[in-house]
């Protein structure tokens, strides 16, 4: 089973709960889930988990499962949460600077990780870039540029990365590469998909 599939870091904010706020600063409260690519939960590994938020960082008790930053500045702000000496999450953009708070949802994978990868294609010709490996299949806009996917297991995988026009493949590649487990992310590299 794979998760549903992660877009860029500038899609990748999965809070949406805003809550007003008259100061010059800003929260955000952030849970976190530890599970397997089958969605069965486990207990936390370590006992720290660290919020980054830009520069600041806020500690936690990694079995809580919750926590709430510090004061941070309204401006826009790239969260990761880690569990210190275990992983990280995926990044996830979230722009502060109306002053509201926040919440961000983080999960770790721990059999499986992700690829993340970049290409240049006349997008003129092409709508959307899919990426398939075994039965995982990742479409994304064709001038999003970049890319993360789904959830997969760990282990070697040989990747296609193909650009379509009406659902139909009009250039392709290919590439192998090892999902690292603890949700890590695999540099696949930027692809040079040249249309006829």
């Amino acid at each position: 089973m794979h998760l549903p599939s992660v877009a860029l870091l500038l899609l990748g904010a999965s809070g949406g709960c805003i809550t007003e706020s008259t100061t010059d600063t800003t929260q955000v409260t952030v849970t976190w889930s530890i599970h397997d690519l089958h969605g069965v939960g486990l207990a936390c590994p370590v006992a720290v988990a660290r919020l980054h938020a830009n520069d600041a960082t806020t500690d936690f008790e990694c079995a809580a499962g919750i926590g709430t930053s510090g004061a941070l500045a309204p401006e826009p702000t790239t969260l990761t949460l880690e569990l210190v000496g275990y992983g990280s999450s995926l990044p996830a953009y979230f722009d502060l600077t109306d002053g509201n708070d926040r919440r961000f949802n983080a999960e770790l994978i721990t059999d499986g990780g992700y690829a993340r990868l970049a290409w240049t294609v006349d997008c003129t010709k092409a709508e959307r870039i899919a990426v398939t490996t075994g039965d995982s299949h990742d479409y994304f806009p064709c001038n999003q540029g970049a890319g993360i996917t789904s959830a997969l297991p760990a282990g070697d995988d040989l990747f296609e990365i193909a650009a379509l026009h009406d659902d139909q493949v009009i250039a392709s590649t290919q590439v192998s590469a090892t999902i690292r487990d603890r949700n890590q992310v695999t540099d696949l590299g930027l692809f040079a998909l040249p249309i006829p």
